[in-house]
């Protein structure tokens, strides 16, 4: 069982944090589309009145939406949860972490154009989170060196 200081809990519940935090504002942010519509007088002539359009997200897709942007808050809630089993018993979640974070990253990646910029900081933080814990991982198997002395 890993030490309380050496998965970074910390970072994990800031990827998950801002996961929720991304996937909240898009599915509150009003202005997600906007745009403008014309208005004709009749058919056949130049419009006569432009008027400025606003819709959000869950407006123009529909509430399906909501299941595809909670995809990166349940891909980081496992990786929080990995690292908390592995912590309070002693669970061996192997290549949970790592998946989950290249999964992040991966779903960020494809819809960069649109909603995927939003979970990048949250996508970023998990792996960095992976990283470290990885590295403190293997700093614990390896045994310490012996120091010589240089100062005579």
């Amino acid at each position: 069982m890993l030490k309380q200081q050496q998965a970074p809990m910390p970072l994990f519940a800031a990827a998950h944090v801002l996961a929720w935090l991304a996937f909240l504002f898009l599915v509150s942010w009003p202005n997600f589309y906007s745009g403008f519509t014309e208005t004709a007088v009749s058919p056949g002539e130049t419009a006569v009145e432009a008027e400025r359009v606003t819709a959000s997200l869950i407006e123009v897709n529909g509430y399906r939406i909501v299941f595809l942007l909670l995809i990166p808050v349940i891909v980081s809630g496992v990786a929080l949860f990995s690292v908390y089993a592995e912590l309070k018993l002693g669970a061996r979640i192997g290549f949970t972490v790592w998946a989950a974070a290249f999964t992040l990253m991966l779903f960020a990646g494809i819809g960069s154009v649109t909603i995927g910029i939003f979970y990048l900081p949250g996508a970023l933080t998990l792996l960095v989170a992976a990283v470290i814990r990885q590295r403190r991982r293997q700093a614990q198997k390896r045994p310490p060196r012996q120091r010589e002395e240089t100062w005579r």
